[in-house]
C-alpha cells in the first residue's frame, strides 16, 4: 500500500489518502472486482472545464464544454455531422504508421 505522506508540501495536494495495490490470483477474481464496481474512476467534467478555460485564457475567445448525456448521442452527432465544436472521442492508431494517425481524423467521413 502506497500511503500519504503527511510531510509533503509542494504544490500539488494529494487527493487520497494513499493507493492500495492488489494482486489477482487469476483475471476472473479481477475481473469480478472491477465489474463490482469497486473503481474509483472520475468523470470528464473537470479536465473538459480546465481545457476550455485554457483555450478561452490562451486564444481570449468564448469557449466552454458540452456535456453529452451518453456516448451514444455523442456518436450520433459526430455521425450526423452536428458537431459544432472540438470534441474528443476514443482513438488510438494500432500501428506507427501515418496513415493510422491521419485518416481516422481527417479522412472525408472522419
Amino acid at each position: 500500500k502506497l500511503v500519504k505522506n503527511e510531510d509533503y508540501s509542494g504544490p500539488r495536494e494529494a487527493k487520497n489518502g494513499g493507493v492500495e495495490i492488489k494482486f489477482y490470483e487469476s483475471q476472473k477474481t479481477a475481473y469480478s472486482d472491477v465489474q463490482s464496481g469497486n473503481l474509483d474512476i472520475g468523470g470528464h467534467e473537470e479536465w473538459v472545464t480546465a481545457a476550455a478555460n485554457s483555450i478561452a485564457k490562451t486564444l481570449d475567445i468564448k469557449a466552454e464544454g458540452q456535456a453529452y448525456p451518453s456516448f451514444a448521442e455523442l456518436l450520433d452527432d459526430q455521425e450526423q455531422d452536428k458537431m459544432t465544436g472540438a470534441f474528443r472521442s476514443g482513438w488510438q492508431a494500432d500501428f506507427p504508421a501515418q496513415v493510422n494517425f491521419l485518416a481516422p481524423l481527417y479522412q472525408s467521413g472522419a
